[in-house]
């Protein structure tokens, strides 16, 4: 009964395992998505800024400035709460993997403490029926 009820155990917490793992790889591919964005918008910023130049017309490029700047600002907020995010997740996975491996561990122990039983039960049979024999011939 004891050995039914852990692999139950350990079958419930593989599966918590798991969706904590897909929690972690959806935040940080919202993380990379962040840090992306981050990556067009200086692209963004630069050729702008060297069109702008060309042009001769950078009298409109400080107040676009500006705006995309605040818009880096947030999405670097943004990025370093995801951050946060990851960590916390990557944390509480690594508890509940070590909390599975106790429960893997325990059950291995209840395995062998079951199979040496058993060993022993028959190794006490065969004796018995040895013994038996013995008694017979004799």
């Amino acid at each position: 009964m004891a050995t039914r009820n852990i692999h139950i155990l350990i079958k419930a917490q593989k599966l918590h395992v798991d969706a904590q793992r897909r929690l972690l790889a959806d935040c940080q591919a919202e993380a990379d998505a962040l840090a992306a964005a981050i990556a067009r918008l200086e692209t963004s910023l630069k050729a702008e800024a060297e069109a702008a130049a060309m042009a001769g017309s950078t009298f409109m490029l400080g107040a676009f400035i500006k705006k995309e700047l605040q818009r880096k600002a947030a999405l670097h907020a943004a990025l370093e709460r995801k951050n946060g995010e990851a960590e916390a997740l990557r944390a509480t996975l690594l508890q509940l993997f070590a909390e599975q491996k106790r429960y893997e561990l325990a059950q291995a122990q209840w395995d062998a403490a079951a199979k040496a039983k058993k060993q022993k039960m028959t190794q006490q049979q065969l004796d018995e029926q040895a013994s038996g024999r013995h008694q017979r011939k004799t």
